[in-house]
């Protein structure tokens, strides 16, 4: 139980640490954090991944992408279980959470534990990107540019696609950069 505590104060620090007076500062506050975190998520015992699993039936979004993740992984006491990973990822992305929309979308882009659905892979990419998950530009840009899972062809797909490329690059996505210079965009 005590495990459990320790993992929840440290899901909502590690989303939001708070700032140190330099940078080199917060990256080893931060650090720090994530591996007595990981630590932590390795001793879960089936008593605290039941509590978890009520707090994200309760509509805890941190938890629910965290479970997410862990099944999507098999990180913690968890075995890898993408049909449990789609799960909890849509409790997450149905709330508007960006990760979670982005690794939904890659289950379907994929075919992990959901039907592959290009369409529904393409819808929850969009979303992601719209929430400025440059991951999420980039693929919902390619696809775009080969007109897969959209409705749009020709121009008005190349026109898209370059769109999001273009964000994901701002961002400093390099495989987006490296789309960009080979469709010479």
């Amino acid at each position: 139980m005590k495990n459990l505590w320790f993992l929840i104060v440290m899901l909502f620090a590690l989303s939001g640490c708070k700032k140190s007076s330099t940078n080199s500062e917060r990256d080893i506050e931060e650090s720090n954090l994530e591996e007595r975190f990981a630590m932590t998520m390795n001793s879960l015992s089936a008593s605290d991944l039941r509590e978890l699993k009520a707090l994200a039936k309760g509509g805890n979004v941190k938890v629910q992408y965290n479970l997410g993740y862990m099944y999507d992984h098999g990180e913690g006491s968890v075995t890898e279980n993408k049909n449990e990973a789609a799960k909890w990822y849509r409790m997450a992305a149905d709330q508007d959470v960006a990760f979670a929309q982005y690794a939904l979308a890659v289950l379907y882009d994929k075919g992990e534990g959901v039907p592959e659905n290009k369409k529904e892979a393409m819808k929850w990419f969009l979303l992601a990107a719209e929430q400025g998950v440059a991951e999420a530009q980039y693929h919902y840009g390619f696809n775009c540019m080969l007109g897969l899972g959209v409705n749009i062809r020709g121009k008005d797909a190349e026109l898209e696609g370059a769109k999001w490329l273009r964000r994901a690059s701002n961002q400093g996505h390099k495989e987006a950069q490296r789309t960009i210079d080979a469709f010479e965009l």
